[in-house]
């Protein structure tokens, strides 16, 4: 009597980020915005990530805590959403692979919201 045991194996490599772009961004969290808390969750920016090892694994982006999905638009060049909820200060964004594997981190900073002391 045999017994046979069926695995699935997936081999993924670990990304290396080398650089994003834009590195900073501005927060466009003021009074409004806050007050309409429905909105907030939709408004987003985007970061370009180019590296190496981007196989067609790498499905998600971490920023500051929160996942979001990869958009590939190269074997070197992936797009990833920001959600601008992110309290001002630096970010660590990574990449992720669907095997579980993190790429380096770089940082990406969200600047505090504009408020304007008077209106003329």
């Amino acid at each position: 009597i045999y017994t046979y045991i069926y695995i699935k194996v997936a081999f993924s490599s670990v990304p290396q980020i080398l650089s994003v772009s834009p590195t900073v961004l501005n927060s466009i969290k003021s009074i409004q915005v806050n007050a309409i808390s429905s909105f907030e969750d939709d408004i987003i920016a985007t970061v370009d990530v180019i590296g190496t090892y981007f196989s067609d694994d790498v499905s998600a982006c971490s920023i500051g805590g929160f996942i979001s999905p990869t958009i590939r638009l190269s074997e070197t060049h992936l797009r990833c959403d920001v959600p601008l909820k992110l309290e001002a200060g630096r970010h660590q964004l990574t990449l992720i692979t669907q095997a579980g594997l993190f790429s380096n981190a770089m940082n990406i900073y969200i600047l505090p919201p504009l408020i304007p002391m008077s209106v003329s």
